[in-house]
């Protein structure tokens, strides 16, 4: 349910760019761009002489997008700000647009995430009604992209009502199109579903045919997600109506395919699949070979939900063949958007290609689903260099583009490892299993270990190389791979786009690896007959669920239960001695099992038995012990250690900044942090003196970091879940997840004593939030929790950590020795188990 959500975001962010070339790796359009900033003096000297506004602004946006395609964004900035002041004496809205948008861009690759500051300077610096509501509705698009829901939904009826004042009926249904939409993304159907209509009713009574294609579309979406499928069969059948009346293909398309999806739901695959004919043919009578092609593929999923496997491979075969044909057509008719195309026939084949693979794996045609899944993987890797290099027109982070790219592969990797073990091939399907996971993670990494990032290989580690990491970190590693029922495209059964049910995925075996520091590998396939993200989440409610909360639980031991199937299938291969340590590389919702309170049948937990660490991949620790050498070789810190505890709190925004909340203060973080402090012979900064400012300054060059503070979780984002730390006139206080990231840290160890600092959104780079991003800071070790625990017990579980960490100098002993002397004060798991360590140990 979330994914798609973001999916749909960032291709927002991708294709939202000004009217530019897309350049291929080898940057063709480097001199193109060199020519028109040595052309531009001249052009625009001749425009100001001609005394045509319009001119001028052409000549100084292109300048513009020259300079932010080579980098310059200093450069680029003054020349927008120019052409935006022109934009508005010629009251052209849509120009002043683009403009702004390709400033916030500009900002934002500048260090002003997605641009917001920038638009809200200039929503303050704005008082007519008509800049404000173009602003508006920019800043809006910014807070959707940064996953601020609500408040993009504030800003948006803002829009609103000044287009309700000043607007016509046209813009009125636009915009309360796109807050519907708004509301959608932030999960709230039934009142996107109010704002739909509303606007449906206002597109009848003013004759807006396209507008009103555009809202029973995604209106017919809306009430899918809340079951209404009569509604949405009817809202569909008005859509094809009026696409049929009006000779609209696109809408006739849209109707065709979605009446297509409800039936396949109702599983009436006949009808569903006439659908499809029909819209198919339809699409043939115009010639237009690439919508062929889709249409072809989505028959060939019907046909696949029907059963028909072979007929489903023929026509995804076909659609694939089509599909270039179709593209060099439209090259043919557009020759100037050339590379874009090109752009996008890559993606659309690598698509495809994942398709017919998967419907190939099906049919157990393992070679042609191989060769298929790789053909993936190269579409997706050009497509990745492609937008690296005109990433400055977006406001996306390349940490940000990349952890959404790699994760297009994820699926395909489990695939692969799939055939690998089909035919036996254990050792290949390890590597596979590594060479998904945390690729941003390991790219982020990589470019902060060396001064010229490309000089040092990122490719996944071999076999070998995953023997000499065990033996080099004196760890058993075990590596999980959850797999799934269907590959992405067919995860969630008929009905993907049209039902809520796109959030689900049936897992039905791991693999699990477990590789010893002696270089033996073994590998156990586990079957699972059950859902395991319930599993992992009923375990988790029954940790931290008290009193009454419980009775909701469902009848169980699921500590127990998660046990049997991650841990009896391999306790075998576990060091019997409990002070040797094992790592576990969780996948999914496995990121998120808090390994240390998993019960065997006896009730014996498993921190009694082992030394536990995590990491999101065997690479990742290996990088991670390469940063804790280089910051060796430069030489130990002679800066205490940073301790903060209890800063004094922020105001957190409620419903979108209609109201404000005052952060609750946190008196046992206090006290603990003047505990650790005395420990560690260091001052807390506590209260007024944990800014932001000082505390990220301090961070950087201290040789340890504990903070004890609130932490706020963003589930959606990730990038944005923050530290709450003390505000200041000109910052409000919140250390965001993307702000870590892009520090650079020398700290033996980083301790994030908050609640939840260890959760986030969940991908192939694995969680994304604050830890991953103390991790890629060059923290190198981390020590976050799963859920937040009681303030006696966390200062027990700190001071006890410490205290052994002195004795023992190795991280996870320590931990393992904290956590079982804070069980024997505190018994309940709640109390002692929520705390994982990433990274190295000594």
């Amino acid at each position: 349910m979330i994914k798609p959500i973001l999916t749909i975001l960032f291709f927002n962010a991708l294709t939202f760019l000004p009217s530019v070339s897309w350049a291929n790796p080898v940057d063709q359009l480097r001199p193109v761009y060199e020519n028109i900033l040595q052309t531009y003096p001249q052009e625009l000297e001749q425009a100001q002489q001609l005394g045509n506004p319009l001119f001028e602004l052409s000549v100084l946006n292109k300048a513009a997008i020259a300079h932010q395609y080579l980098g310059q964004l200093q450069e680029a900035i003054p020349l927008y700000k120019r052409a935006l002041q022109l934009a508005r004496q010629l009251q052209d809205e849509d120009l002043e647009g683009s403009i702004l948008w390709s400033l916030a861009t500009a900002h934002s690759q500048l260090g002003d995430p997605y641009g917001i500051d920038f638009l809200e300077s200039q929503l303050q610096a704005t008082r007519t009604p008509s800049g404000r509501k173009v602003i508006l509705k920019y800043l809006s698009l910014a807070y959707l992209q940064a996953v601020n829901y609500e408040k993009a939904i504030f800003l948006r009826q803002n829009q609103l009502e000044i287009v309700r004042e000043i607007g016509t009926k046209t813009e009125e249904i636009e915009v309360l199109n796109d807050l519907g939409l708004a509301y959608f993304a932030n999960l709230d159907y039934r009142q996107a579903i109010q704002i739909q209509e509303e606007a449906l009713s206002l597109a009848n009574s003013t004759g807006e045919f396209q507008l009103k294609g555009n809202i029973l579309f995604h209106l017919s979406i809306s009430y899918s997600w809340v079951k209404q499928q009569e509604k949405a069969l009817k809202t569909l059948e008005e859509l094809l109506a009026l696409g049929e009346a009006t000779d609209n293909l696109v809408q006739v398309n849209q109707a065709l395919n979605g009446l297509s999806e409800y039936y396949t739901i109702q599983e009436d695959y006949e009808q569903a699949i006439a659908l499809q004919e029909k819209r198919l043919n339809a699409i043939r009578e115009q010639g237009h070979f690439t919508s062929e092609s889709f249409a072809l593929q989505d028959l060939s999923r019907v046909y696949y939900w029907s059963g028909n496997l072979e007929q489903a491979i023929d026509l995804q075969t076909e659609a694939l063949d089509l599909l270039d044909q179709g593209f060099k057509q439209q090259q043919q008719e557009s020759p100037d958007a050339a590379e874009s195309l090109e752009f996008s026939r890559v993606a659309a084949q690598a698509i495809g290609q994942e398709k017919l693979g998967f419907l190939l794996l099906q049919s157990q045609q393992l070679e042609a689903a191989k060769s298929r899944f790789y053909k993936a993987i190269e579409g997706y890797d050009s497509q990745r260099k492609v937008t690296l290099s005109n990433l400055s027109f977006t406001n996306l982070s390349e940490d940000e583009f990349k952890i959404f790219s790699y994760d297009q592969s994820t699926d395909i990797y489990r695939l692969l490892q799939q055939i690998a073990i089909e035919r036996n091939q254990i050792l290949e399907a390890l590597e596979l299993s590594e060479a998904g996971r945390a690729r941003a993670l390991v790219d982020l990494l990589v470019s902060k270990l060396e001064t010229h990032p490309n000089s040092m290989e990122t490719e996944p580690p071999n076999i070998n190389q995953i023997k000499q990491i065990a033996q080099r970190e004196k760890t058993t590693l075990v590596t999980y791979t959850v797999q799934y029922e269907y590959g992405r495209f067919y995860q969630s059964g008929p009905g993907e786009w049209l039902t809520s049910h796109s959030s689900e995925r049936k897992a039905t075996q791991l693999y699990v690896w477990v590789i010893s520091p002696q270089g033996n590998i073994e590998f156990r396939q586990v079957p699972l007959n059950f859902d395991l993200d319930q599993l992992v989440k009923n375990a988790r409610d029954f940790i931290t669920l008290t009193g009454l909360s419980r009775r909701h639980l469902p009848p169980g031991e699921p500590l127990k239960e998660l046990h049997e199937y991650l841990i009896e299938p391999i306790a075998d291969l576990l060091p019997k001695n409990p002070e040797e340590r094992v790592t576990f590389i969780p996948q999914d919702s496995l990121l998120l099992v808090p390994f240390p309170a998993l019960q065997d049948r006896q009730g014996t937990y498993l921190i009694e038995k082992h030394t536990l660490m995590t990491s999101p991949s065997i690479q990742v620790l290996d990088l991670t012990r390469q940063n804790q050498q280089r910051n060796q070789n430069q030489g130990s810190s002679v800066n205490p250690p940073l301790v903060v505890g209890n800063p004094t709190m922020p105001e957190i925004e409620l419903e979108g900044g209609k109201s404000t909340l005052q952060l609750e203060d946190l008196p046992g973080a206090e006290l603990e942090a003047e505990a650790i402090a005395t420990l560690l012979n260091t001052e807390p900064l506590i209260g007024d003196r944990a800014t932001k400012a000082v505390v990220v300054s301090q961070m950087q060059s201290s040789p340890m970091i504990h903070l004890a503070t609130h932490g706020l979780l963003n589930n959606l984002g990730g990038f944005l879940s923050s530290l709450a730390l003390a505000p200041t006139a000109g910052d409000p206080g919140f250390l965001t997840a993307k702000e870590i990231s892009q520090l650079s840290l020398r700290a033996e160890l980083a301790v994030l004593s908050a609640c939840d600092t260890g959760r986030g959104n969940i991908n192939g780079d694995g969680v994304i939030g604050l830890s991953r991003a103390f991790v890629s800071a060059g923290a190198e070790g981390v020590l976050v929790s799963l859920w937040a625990i009681p303030d006696e017990p966390t200062v027990t579980v700190m001071t006890n950590f410490y205290q052994q960490m002195q004795q023992r100098q190795d991280k996870a002993s320590a931990l393992r020795e904290a956590m079982l002397l804070t069980q024997k004060q505190f018994p309940e798991p709640r109390n002692w188990a929520a705390f994982t360590l990433i990274g190295v140990s000594e």
